[in-house]
């Protein structure tokens, strides 16, 4: 026998047996083919409009059109590498979306990858000159909104901006090319900035063609197909494909506009207001649909039994900003449940399981989320809420005895049922505020200039619930 026959042999055996195994294994597959292995179907694009329920997203898609896309009990939103819940998605915001089926339209999971252009400020100011090599911008006579009016911002100086050759820039409804920009020095301008490194850079702008007008009122109506907007007391106005669009502080597509809020807006007409260059729609507070199953109560803790507890008597915050009656919920609570108690001029933590029992009885109040409490702040035998509902955005924290005071600029407060623009809140006591963001309770030095704030307070001076977004 030849010495290579044993080796052959056992070579074809193996074979054979490979490829029989390899029969068997076609033979007994079965083809799935909506499912995917590593949950791997992945859709990007930018967030346009959030159900006001928080059952379904419109998406525009990095590979063209807007789609909408439906949420269930079992959606998970990640905000980098944490696990949140819907309330750190806005509008504007760049995502990654993650199904478990090629055609369901059933969303697994939402990776918020970039949040939405959070503006610095909004200008206007005449063009003095413009660079085109260094892409600069010279402004003079500048002024800056806040409070809701144009301020003089920096009278006797002069202000260089830098900006991308990719921005849109426009005057009227017309699209102006970068290499024509010059034609308008001394032309007055509108224009959003944004932060980069510590900078604030030009993110769009408007120049106005004819004259100015501005109002301030409740937005009844947005007509996505002609390009209107229909405020309460002057009707319909246009608005164009380079108007400025501000929502929650951040620059949105016209797809992100929504009814009923307040909105600044400045127009551009000979006569009439033929064009919108800026509509400033006012902070959505418990109105914004990320925050659809959210909810602040105010009410009496009648019982607390293992893990729920009961109140009496309770008021619910509405999305139309007033305290209706709620009658006398049941709630969920958890370990993860931060509670304060007033003590002298700030609070004492509570350990939530073993001492709420202690605080039967007494008043406070309790931000749920999908009906498990959040945060509890007790006020003793205080039984009314906090009256008062404003929103702005912080412009300075200061720190005096270990008391934490805050003044916020651009405020509009709630009045008779719209927003009216109520100037600048100065020196507000916040050490017995219950502070969240993104549906977590945070400390007052979480926070920092700049930051919006929807405010439940019981005077100027006096706050009791910070929304931080």
């Amino acid at each position: 026998m030849n010495k290579h026959y044993p080796f052959l042999f056992a070579f074809t055996f193996l074979l054979f047996l490979g490829l029989g195994s390899m029969q068997a294994m076609a033979a007994g597959t079965v083809d799935y083919p909506g499912k995917i292995e590593h949950r791997d179907r992945v859709i990007t694009g930018v967030v346009t409009d959030i159900d006001e329920k928080g059952t379904f997203i419109s998406v525009r898609l990095d590979s063209g059109g807007t789609k909408t896309y439906y949420l269930h009990n079992e959606t998970e939103v990640f905000k980098g590498t944490t696990l949140m819940d819907l309330s750190v998605l806005y509008e504007g915001d760049r995502v990654k979306l993650i199904f478990s089926e090629y055609d369901t339209p059933y969303i697994s999971s939402i990776e918020v990858n970039t949040q939405g252009i959070k503006i610095e400020r909004l200008y206007k100011g005449s063009i003095y000159r413009i660079d085109p090599i260094r892409n600069k911008l010279t402004i003079k006579n500048e002024q800056v909104f806040q409070d809701w009016r144009w301020q003089p911002d920096k009278p006797f100086k002069n202000t260089s901006y830098s900006y991308s050759t990719k921005i849109p820039i426009y005057i009227g409804n017309q699209p102006v090319k970068k290499d024509r920009l010059r034609f308008y020095a001394n032309h007055d301008v509108y224009f959003v900035t944004v932060s980069q490194f510590g900078q604030e850079v030009i993110q769009k702008m408007v120049i106005k063609q004819k004259y100015e007008r501005t109002f301030y009122e409740p937005m009844r109506l947005v007509d996505y197909v002609s390009k209107r907007i229909r405020l309460n007391d002057s009707g319909l106005m246009r608005y164009h494909s380079g108007t400025i669009l501000i929502r929650n502080g951040r620059l949105v597509d016209a797809d992100s506009l929504a009814a009923p809020g307040s909105a600044f807006v400045v127009t551009d007409g000979e006569q009439t207001s033929q064009y919108a260059n800026v509509i400033h729609i006012t902070n959505d507070g418990f109105q914004s649909p990320n925050l659809a199953n959210h909810s602040l109560y105010f009410g009496q803790i009648s019982k607390v039994n293992g893990y729920q507890l009961s109140l009496r008597g309770a008021k619910l915050l509405t999305p139309n900003n007033y305290w209706k009656d709620a009658g006398n919920p049941t709630f969920s609570f958890s370990d993860d449940t931060t509670a304060v108690e007033d003590f002298h001029p700030s609070t004492l933590d509570v350990i939530s399981k073993d001492e709420l029992t202690i605080h039967i009885g007494e008043y406070g109040y309790f931000y749920v989320a999908n009906n498990t409490i959040i945060g509890i702040h007790t006020v003793k035998w205080n039984s009314s809420p906090a009256p008062m509902i404003s929103v702005g955005r912080i412009d300075s924290i200061q720190v005096n005895s270990n008391l934490h005071f805050i003044n916020v600029r651009n405020v509009s407060q709630w009045y008779r049922g719209a927003w009216v623009t109520a100037g600048y809140i100065q020196h507000m006591n916040i050490e017995q505020a219950t502070i969240i963001r993104d549906g977590k309770v945070i400390s007052a030095e979480d926070l920092k200039p700049g930051d919006r704030l929807y405010l439940v307070h019981e005077s100027s001076v006096k706050g009791r619930i910070l929304l931080v977004n």
